[in-house]
């Protein structure tokens, strides 16, 4: 064989390895009709002066920056946890963090305020 098509095989596979490994974990945006507050746990990450300005109702305030230590001990509840954020990029950056401390899988939620 040519060395370009052993080239082109071997680039191939290396892509089709990495296929769906992200650095952005799934998070979908909650339905507005149907946020029920007892069936999520509300983890807003919001800076605390933001959320102090416009709070949410039922949210727990743990910044995006305090997110990773204050998941050390353990994932804040035990419902699907939808996440109060700036923008969706940092609702999916939150997610990263809780599922990689999480013992149980999470199905993540975002609504941006």
């Amino acid at each position: 064989m040519a060395p370009w098509i052993i080239a082109i095989i071997a680039i191939l596979a290396i892509l089709y390895a990495f296929k769906g490994r992200s650095r952005w974990h799934s998070v979908e945006a909650a339905p507005d009709d149907a946020i029920q507050i007892g069936d999520y746990c509300i983890i807003d990450v919001r800076e605390f002066i933001t959320s102090n300005n416009a709070p949410y109702a039922q949210a727990q305030n743990i910044p995006l920056s305090y997110l990773d230590r204050q998941t050390r001990q353990g994932t804040p509840c035990d419902k699907d946890i939808l996440f109060i954020a700036d923008s969706v990029r940092s609702a999916k950056m939150a997610a990263g963090i809780v599922k990689r401390r999480a013992k149980r899988h999470y199905n993540f939620y975002y609504k941006v305020v």
